[in-house]
């Protein structure tokens, strides 16, 4: 079992309630039906809506609250929304245009994507799935949401991928832009088709609900149809028609108080004339029709015709908003095309009554509600391994006074709290309302601290406004410990040998040419005793510098390699007319080749480009050796799944068979990746080449030009080129780039690979969160007594606890496994951690992102609950609050000192890793002198090594599982049943792709 997906858990415990009973019968209405015509132009995403600019889509309104406290009815025209879809060849385009009452102005204090604090403001929520709507919700099939609040902060997922963690990594690949006037919200955004796993949109459909909210229900969760988030049974369908009439539904009328005044907008796509029928439909509560009206438009192409139905005092039935009977607003739209009828649109909604009672009870109170002014935002974020504070200010929200707005920089001043002496302080500017700093800190005592943040005006001498973050500075035992930072070679891998220019490691030999770079690499087959040793290479690893139209090869220089048990370090220099490229290469017992190349320019140089070259070779084998092909490749980048990424053959034909740039977009607000790629394996199911990459640092990258390019050459090898310098470019001065090898098999297979899971080789505990710690999915453990308390649980269950018996199931599942000297493998994970420690309060700087950060206690079944071993039952909302953590190098100290107490004192093997797929952290560095944002292959790997060490170190053996990650060489790999095995969907990996990850990579 997986990790719980915080937010759409959430999501489901507040809407669970929310499903509306469907009283029309399936014959006469079964959900809403739109079609959808395609844009000859696209609309200019900038969160403004032009006049005419969407006029070429099609539109609707006539929403509905449901959910949890609404009135499962229309919602009154000061509430109702305007959508626009749209589409071409690349993006759907969607719109929306949400009035303001007036005076007031929508909620919306989160600005940065993926934050939970999107769900309980003002927001708009999009579903869509391309798939049966039945499969909606099946592991590997699943669907994308999309919330947006009105600072185009957006929350989007792919749900129910296939590969549980990985939700939030999926992006929509388009633009997403929002204004606000008095009068409007505007949001403006478009979607990538191919983000949908689809080719097109044209001539197929999308199930899809759209909702404009203010909270994740009330009188306010109004939607395409009114019903809760997985009601996919209910939700429009959408389809996408070139060829059919432009539909737009742009009024509804205050229906609900029986004043109708409905507008459609019909415009004409063909040179011959189409005629749209349009039947307005108004029923009581009481089954009877008060009004019904059909009015038909003709139209060519570019021609538009207005309709409008006018009534007032409709005899509307009050109902009790607490009862099932509703009055009902039907609207259908159709043409006729070669004899046949088709549905522009059709729609049926429930309402209530809108009268004195309604609007007393449920509309005056959410008006009374609306802000009417606003305030400005810091962020305090203290560093304590860098002695760094990371500021910043945003002036830029709905309300905030004209006085405010006029602030052009900022103070921050550090004090002990109750202290007048300053401790630090800085300045910072304010363009386009926001503004950041660094300063730096001194070593900071154990004690309470006080940031104080000062507005100042255009002289920097009268402060406008002025706000306090507090922090805590507790020093731990934990902090920058060295637990498995050792220079022993553990199991089941060999001490390094130098010979010559030969760094040999188990299995593999790395001969080193003299610029630094292998010229040769030798694997052995993972089992270690059968087959033979095999050449990876069919040429050196070489540098290409390109200018001027003339691509030429640096030439090595003489190399140098120093030896020892755990590591080599090999030295070497490339020298080209103009530049030299010198290397500094550590080679680690498992294999690892990590590579320091600087660049020095002896004068300033203009580049077309410079690559590294790697060339594999592929052996068709003879009557006396089998073949030796190179025929996979394994790209990763965007989690574990294939989405996103690419798995798959190398062909035998010659040509290009992969270009980085062929991937979807890797951009996030506070990074634009372009092509790179952290993780790159290319060779076969028995061996090849890894290369990693994990900083962008001084490389130079460009949207057109891919990082990474695989080819097969005409004498069979395949050559792999990744670009570190995208030109033109300009080189100036020294720029130093990191990047790393590592051949496979990188260690021997057991030799009971095979039948491991069936031997009770370990007892695995599967719970969705860490069910031990001090908090919900926590790690840490404080007292002895929690610890002992553990150690008897694992041993024996329950049976010597007076709390915690509703883990009785523990003792049928794993005490005879353990009991029988099984390894003991606890549910864990790496990115997600319960927030119930104290630590936090002095590393939520770089743990969260900001020391004046807040619980969000949205694990609400877990209240209440005793952890296994019976010592702490959570009920704060630190202790009941799961979060994703940003993996910096305190978090791993931290990390290893606690896994190692649990290790000591609980005999624990380890755990098994969810949440474990790569993703970048950002820290700062101290090389660069910046904040920085890195893939987190380096803290990965120095994790898992440390864990491992620190096993071996206290004679327990080791078993820290993944399911995957086979670039991981210390933890143990299983096929445990997850991912993309488990899932049905088209796309995902077949087992007999996945065999090489059973053979010891």
């Amino acid at each position: 079992m997986t990790r719980k997906n915080y937010l759409w858990v959430a999501v489901m415990a507040v809407l669970a309630e929310g499903l509306l009973c469907h009283y029309a019968t399936a014959a006469e209405f079964n959900y809403p039906v739109l079609r959808v015509p395609k844009l000859s132009r696209p609309p200019t995403i900038d969160g403004k809506i032009q006049l005419g600019e969407w006029a070429a889509a099609a539109a609707v309104t006539g929403f509905s609250a449901g959910g949890p406290g609404s009135t499962e009815s229309l919602v009154p025209e000061v509430q109702q929304v305007v959508w626009y879809l749209g589409y071409d060849d690349t993006y759907l385009y969607l719109a929306m245009r949400s009035p303001n009452p007036k005076g007031t102005y929508p909620v919306a204090r989160v600005k940065e994507d993926d934050d939970i604090g999107v769900l309980f403001e003002d927001h708009v929520e999009i579903q869509l799935c391309p798939f049966d709507r039945d499969k909606a919700t099946r592991p590997g099939v699943g669907f994308f949401k999309m919330m947006v609040n009105p600072k185009a902060a957006m929350i989007d997922q792919y749900l129910f991928n296939g590969t549980p963690g990985t939700e939030e990594l999926w992006s929509t690949g388009g633009e997403t832009k929002c204004s606000v006037s008095p009068e409007y919200w505007d949001l403006e955004m478009s979607v990538e088709i191919a983000r949908l796993k689809i080719p097109k949109l044209e001539g197929r459909s999308l199930v899809v609900q759209l909702v404009r909210t203010d909270f994740c229900g009330g009188i306010y969760f109004a939607g395409w149809v009114n019903a809760a988030w997985l009601s996919w049974d209910r939700f429009a369908e959408v389809s996408f028609d070139s060829g059919a009439p432009i539909f737009q539904f742009q009024r509804l009328g205050e229906v609900m108080a029986g004043q109708l005044n409905t507008v459609v907008a019909v415009t004409g796509v063909r040179e011959t004339p189409v005629t749209v029928e349009v039947e307005v439909i108004v029923e009581n509560a009481e089954g009877k029709v008060i009004y019904q009206n059909k009015q038909t438009a003709s139209v060519t192409r570019g021609e538009t015709r207005t309709l409008n139905w006018v009534a007032k005092d409709l005899p509307v039935s009050p109902v009790d908003p607490q009862a099932k009977k509703r009055n009902y607003f039907e609207i259908v739209a159709t043409y006729k095309d070669g004899g046949k009828t088709y549905t522009l649109y059709r729609n049926r909604s429930p309402f209530v009554k809108f009268d004195e009672d309604f609007r007393v009870k449920y509309l005056n109170p959410w008006l009374a509600g609306r802000p009417q002014s606003g305030e400005w935002e810091y962020r305090f974020a203290y560093l304590p391994y860098s002695n760094k504070a990371e500021v910043a200010v945003d002036l830029d929200f709905f309300g905030v006074p004209q006085s405010i707005l006029e602030a052009k920089s900022f103070s921050v001043t550090v004090k002990k709290k109750g202290g007048r002496e300053t401790l630090a302080q800085g300045t910072g500017t304010i363009s386009n309302l926001t503004g950041s700093t660094l300063l730096s800190l001194p070593e900071l005592p154990d004690g309470e601290y006080q940031g104080i943040i000062r507005l100042l005006d255009a002289d920097g001498k009268k402060v406008l406004s002025e706000k306090t973050a507090d922090f805590v500075r507790k020093h731990y035992p934990w902090e920058r410990n060295t637990i498995g930072l050792s220079d022993e070679v553990i199991p089941p891998f060999s001490p390094v040998e130098v010979k010559g220019n030969n760094v040999s490691v188990w299995g593999r030999t790395y001969s080193v040419g003299g610029g630094g770079l292998p010229e040769q690499i030798s694997a052995a087959p993972p089992t270690g005793n059968l087959g033979r040793i095999e050449p990876l290479l069919a040429a050196p690893i070489r540098l290409e510098l390109s200018q001027a139209g003339k691509t030429v090869t640096l030439k090595p220089g003489q190399a140098t390699i120093a030896g020892a048990k755990h590591q080599a370090i090999c030295q070497g220099v490339m020298e080209g007319q103009d530049l030299t490229a010198e290397v500094m290469a550590v080679v680690e017992y498992d294999g690892w080749y990590q590579v320091q190349l600087l660049l020095r320019p002896r004068t300033p140089l203009n580049l077309d480009a410079l690559d590294l070259v790697i060339q594999l070779r592929d052996a068709a084998g003879d009557r006396w050796n089998p073949p030796f092909p190179v025929d996979t490749l394994y790209v990763q980048r965007m989690g574990d799944g294939r989405y996103g990424n690419y798995f798959g053959a190398i062909p035998e034909k010659t040509g290009v068979h992969f270009q980085s740039t062929s991937l979807l977009k890797y951009k996030r607000k506070t990074k634009d990746w372009k092509s790179f790629v952290p993780i790159t394996y290319v060779g076969n199911g028995d061996r090849g080449l890894w290369f990693f990459a994990w900083s962008d640092a001084n490389w130079e990258l460009k949207d057109e030009q891919p990082m990474l390019l695989v080819e097969r050459l005409a004498d069979r090898s395949v050559r792999v080129r990744v670009r570190l310098l995208a030109g033109p470019v300009s080189v100036s001065g020294a720029r130093k780039l990191q990047f790393a090898f590592q051949a496979a098999p990188v260690k021997p297979n057991d030799s009971r690979y095979r039948t491991r899971l069936s031997e009770n080789f370990m007892a695995h505990d599967t719970r969705g969160y860490r069910y031990w710690g001090d908090s919900v999915d926590g790690y840490a453990l404080h007292r002895e007594e929690d610890f002992q308390a553990l150690r008897r649980f694992l041993l024996y269950g329950p049976r010597d606890q007076k709390e915690g018996q509703e883990y009785k199931w523990w003792i049928g599942h794993y005490v005879k496994q353990i009991q029988e000297g099984a390894r003991i493998a606890l549910y864990g994970s790496t990115w997600m951690t319960g927030m119930g420690p104290e630590e936090f309060k002095t590393f939520g700087g770089e743990w969260l992102g900001r020391s004046n950060w807040k619980a969000n206690r949205n694990a609400a079944t877990d209240a209440g609950r005793w952890n296994y071993q019976g010592t702490i039952q959570w009920t704060t909302d630190e202790q009941l609050t799961p979060t994703g953590v940003n993996w910096t190098q305190s978090q791993t100290d931290n990390f290893v000192w606690y896994h190692k107490l649990l290790v000591e004192k609980c005999g624990v093997n380890g755990t098994w890793w969810d949440n474990s797929s790569i993703g970048t952290v950002r820290e700062y560095d101290e090389e660069l002198q910046r904040m920085d944002e890195k893939w987190n292959l380096i803290y990965r790997r120095q994790l898992c090594k440390r864990l491992n060490v620190m096993g071996w170190e206290l004679m327990r053996p080791p078993c820290w599982i993944m399911n995957m990650h086979v670039d991981i060489p210390w933890n143990q790999v299983f096929w445990m049943v997850e991912n993309d095995w488990y899932a049905d969907a088209e796309d995902i990996t077949a087992l007999e792709q996945w065999a090489w990850m059973s053979s010891g990579q």
